[in-house]
């Protein structure tokens, strides 16, 4: 990341901070003596975070077909693994923005964005038969997080740069590194690793607009990476509207990275609402039902077509 930049964000004083209690599930994570009732304990600290971890252990996102009646048992249910990066999950959905311009930014279209993000990269997750689906969906909530965080630290020059993306219809990446000299994703990655989150959603999210900045080694970072990158093309469907620019490029990334046709993308577009309303009550942000519902609903087969003759091209 540029080095004035990251100057820039380590003298500021409105960087997003993460609770106590998350910070502390974190670090007992990753001692080999800890036990989950020593986290569950700490857990109980924070009454919103334990609802929440209950919920989403009973859950359909996560659960199993018997209800966890404690923290500890739904620790045990979800793994130490997923229960430490949801944690924080729950704890960053708090973050807002900072300083004078808190105003000019659409705090519930940045949530709303990452946790559609979030739940499609864990049902991508599921689909292809991995496990990773907690590290999916934390790094999917996160990987925009940079976005807060320039605008926290910039304020109007960072407006201005958004600004720039949306009159000329570049991607927001692509002028932040003509400006700054870094991108969201980068800002994303350098903010986790302060928080000291594992290496695991660092580096995927570092790198989810550019994969191709990982080797393609078969490494499960570059795997996370693609898996990312495509649940933002499904996002973007979702929050942005069903248009044929939009579907080329969900379904370039979905051939690229997954060998998934169009029709199953389509397919994952008609079947991930339930799951993305249900993420949204247990996290408490709101969904307007034509957000999912204009999607799902909509004539789809022209864009498919549309979509299958592109498949081949350059994403963007």
């Amino acid at each position: 990341m540029d080095a004035v930049l990251m100057e820039r964000i380590n003298r500021s004083k409105s960087l997003p901070t993460i609770p106590a209690v998350a910070l502390e599930v974190l670090r007992m994570c990753r001692s080999p003596n800890t036990n989950v009732r020593d986290i569950a304990d700490v857990i109980c600290r924070d009454p919103a975070m334990s609802s929440r971890i209950l919920k989403l252990s009973n859950s359909s996102l996560f659960g199993a077909p018997t209800k966890a009646t404690t923290v500890a048992q739904a620790l045990v249910r979800m793994g130490l693994r997923n229960a430490r990066i949801l944690a924080l999950s729950f704890s960053v959905v708090n973050l807002k923005p900072s300083g004078e311009g808190r105003s000019t930014f659409d705090l519930a279209a940045f949530w709303r964005s990452s946790l559609i993000t979030a739940v499609v990269a864990k049902t991508i997750e599921d689909w292809t038969r991995r496990r990773a689906v907690g590290e999916a969906f934390t790094a999917g909530l996160l990987q925009d997080i940079g976005i807060l965080t320039l605008h926290n630290v910039l304020q109007d020059e960072y407006a201005t740069v958004r600004q720039e993306a949306r009159q000329s219809g570049r991607e927001l990446d692509e002028v932040e590194r003509q400006f700054l000299d870094a991108d969201h994703a980068e800002v994303a990655g350098y903010m986790l690793g302060m928080w000291s989150i594992p290496d695991c959603i660092v580096i995927p999210v570092s790198a989810h607009h550019r994969p191709e900045l990982l080797e393609d080694d078969g490494s499960e970072d570059t795997r996370m990476a693609r898996v990312l990158h495509a649940a933002d093309a499904f996002m973007r469907i979702f929050c942005e509207g069903v248009n044929a620019p939009n579907a080329q490029r969900c379904c370039h990334l979905c051939a690229q990275y997954l060998s998934w046709s169009p029709q199953k993308v389509m397919k994952l577009i008609r079947e991930v609402a339930p799951a993305v309303q249900e993420a949204a009550q247990m996290l408490s942000l709101e969904i307007p039902t034509d957000v999912l519902a204009n999607a799902a609903k909509a004539e789809l087969t022209g864009m498919v077509d549309q979509a299958s003759s592109h498949v081949a091209g350059p994403a963007r």
